[in-house]
């Protein structure tokens, strides 16, 4: 089973994603604030992280490079920005760069089609399994 954590400050996006997962195996965790991510994140081993880019307390960016030293996890950003913006920015570039050859971090661009979501989480941790909570 592969634990996934969701951080996004849209609930009803949450739900939608939490459901989604979760009928194909993964245990989800969701925090639409930074200290409930923070919170869960230290509690509970994930093994892929989704980080909406655009929150109000800290963007997915900067939430990366605070989490990035703690290894064994994968992270997918998650951005409505549109791609053009994002692909020509330096802080993605540098991503590009480092994390995102060593095939652990993905950018998912808003809106997405399910099945393009679910192709990035498994193809980060694998497909879902039976989840045993």
């Amino acid at each position: 089973q592969a634990n996934v954590l969701i951080l996004d400050d849209d609930r009803a996006y949450l739900c939608v994603v939490e459901r989604l997962l979760s009928t194909r195996g993964y245990c989800v965790n969701c925090a639409s604030t930074y200290h409930e991510f923070r919170d869960c994140f230290e509690r509970v081993p994930h093994d892929l992280v989704m980080l909406d880019v655009n929150m109000p307390e800290k963007t997915g960016f900067e939430v990366y490079r605070e989490i990035a030293p703690v290894e064994g996890f994968s992270v997918l950003f998650v951005t409505g920005f549109p791609r053009s913006f994002s692909l020509a920015s330096r802080t993605v570039r540098e991503l590009w760069e480092t994390e995102f050859s060593r095939g652990t971090t993905d950018i998912l661009y808003k809106p997405f089609a399910i099945k393009d979501m679910l192709c990035k989480v498994a193809g980060l941790v694998g497909p879902g399994n039976v989840c045993s909570a």
